[in-house]
């Protein structure tokens, strides 16, 4: 199962999840006009082989009709999509750079190998995209 909570208009989180056995979640949030947003994730290990692979995906309303691109790097002259992989459960911090044209982030969750334990938990991932990292995060204390 995957949640995912994004920032509304009025700065709350809203959470999109996804059902029990679902291992895939796409959710898309604007940017706000920030120059850095934090992706803060909770990974949950119930079975031993699994494992989470974020991609995010940026959007500039100006290029290509705002179609989202995979974020990339460079490994000498071969582009290669940045993937983050998660072997190990715990909560992360992940820094997300925004240029100033880029409108909207969509971020991309899999849960790979997913499983339940003997007594039926499953896998499990939260997220949440927050504006920069001078915003509180408030909904992350629960």
């Amino acid at each position: 199962m995957i949640t995912a909570n994004t920032l509304n208009s009025s700065g709350k989180f809203v959470a999109t999840a996804t059902e029990s056995g679902v291992n895939t979640l796409t959710v898309e949030t604007g940017t706000h006009g920030k120059e850095q947003l934090m992706v803060y994730v909770d990974f949950t290990k119930v079975t031993p082989s699994a494992s989470v692979k974020l991609t995010m995906l940026m959007s500039d309303p100006a290029v290509n009709d705002g179609k989202p691109f995979v974020m990339s790097t460079l490994n000498g002259a071969s582009v290669v999509p940045m993937e983050i992989d998660i072997v190990v459960a715990g909560s992360f911090r992940i820094p997300v750079p925004v240029a100033s044209n880029e409108r909207k982030i969509t971020v991309k969750a899999d849960i790979l190998n997913s499983g339940l334990d003997g007594e039926g938990n499953e896998d499990s991932l939260a997220l949440w995209v927050s504006l920069n990292a001078y915003q509180p995060v408030s909904g992350l204390i629960q």
